[in-house]
């Protein structure tokens, strides 16, 4: 069903690349980006209805600018 919906969508089923766009990325790209939302671990859990923690983390990918918005919300601290 999912290809039948990329092919009429003229999405390709695997790209240049050799990523696919199947019904496993999609659910590593919609539990990544509830993490992203700012959500906590055992909400990104619940909505991806995971039995332990251990398996969202493994669905969940970081890049680079989700560890600076991390950093740059920690708050300020002083100089001395």
């Amino acid at each position: 069903m999912m290809r039948y919906d990329l092919k009429t969508a003229e999405v390709a089923f695997c790209d240049a690349r050799g990523l696919y766009a199947d019904f496993h990325s999609l659910r590593h790209t919609y539990i990544t980006n509830i993490g992203r939302s700012g959500a906590s671990m055992k909400t990104r859990q619940e909505l991806a209805r995971h039995s332990e923690p251990g398996l969202t983390m493994r669905c969940t990918h970081t890049q680079l600018e989700d560890k600076v918005r991390a950093l740059e919300g920690l708050p300020a601290t002083e100089s001395r």
